[in-house]
Formats: C-alpha cells, structure tokens, sequence
C-alpha cells in the first residue's frame, strides 16, 4: 500500500514540474522541425508557386509530427514503466492516461495558439492552423494506438 501511495504521489508531481517542462522544450524542438517546412512555403508564396507552398506544408507537418510523436512515446514508456512497478487503481489508471493524452497534445495545441496570435498576416496563420492541426491531429492517433499496443515496442 505505502509502494503506492509513493508511486500515485510521484505520478501526480510528474505532470505540472517535469511535464510541462518537457511540453516547453517540445514546443521549441517543433519549431525547429518546422524551418524546413516553413522556408519552402515562403519560398512558393514568394514565388506564388503553389506546388512549393504545399510541399512545404507537408514537411512542416512531418518534421513537427515526429517531434511531438517522439514525446507521445516517451509519455507513454513513462506511463507504463510506473504502471508495471506500482499497483494503481483500475481508476487512476484511467484519469493518469487521459492526462498525459492532453499533456502530449498540449504543445502542438499551444504552439498553434501562440503562432495565430503573433503571425503578422493571414497566409502565414493559414500556414500554421494547417500544419498544427494535422500535428494535433496526428499526435492524438499516434497516442491512442501506442497506448493500446499490447506488446513489444513500447
């Protein structure tokens, strides 16, 4: 019972310290992920070229997929290396993984908030409700079906 209490207590102070720390550090690394895709598009509107501009959007949305996907697989192995070591009510099981679902879509949900408010004209917020919306999107898919795999990988 004291296991845990220790593991539930630890789980809970995971979430606001070292959770959105990381979903912080998510944020930046999806930015980065994303100048690639970004460069290309400004390129195509620049040149009003509109196969550049959706070649763009789509390496934006893989390079910011892949960083947000790696840190849904991360929540998850955390997830279940606790799970595996401490006894947990089936309840709590299922509070803690609706939890680190919205924590893994906070950063995608975030940035995408954030870029709206501050992008100067219409075509770049177009740009990014794209690309973030298919990272929401995309991360949410990624995460349901990692955290119902039944075996092997994670």
């Amino acid at each position: 019972m004291l296991k845990s209490l220790i593991g539930a207590a630890i789980l809970v102070a995971s979430i606001p310290t070292v959770g959105y720390l990381a979903a912080g550090l998510v944020c930046y690394l999806m930015g980065a992920a994303n100048v690639p895709g970004y460069k290309i598009w400004r390129s195509g509107a620049a040149r009003q070229d509109a196969l550049a501009k959706r070649f763009g959007m789509v390496l934006g949305w893989v390079g910011q997929s892949i960083v947000s996907l790696c840190f849904a697989v991360v929540l998850v192995q955390i997830a279940r290396l606790f799970f595996s070591h401490f006894e947990f009510w089936f309840l709590f099981r299922w509070i803690y993984w609706v939890v680190l679902f919205f924590l893994a879509l906070g950063p995608s949900y975030r940035t995408l908030r954030v870029a709206e408010e501050s992008s100067p004209d219409d075509e770049e917020r177009l740009f990014y409700r794209y690309t973030l919306s298919f990272t929401c999107l995309t991360t949410a898919l990624g995460f349901i079906a990692l955290a119902f795999l039944p075996f092997g990988f994670v």
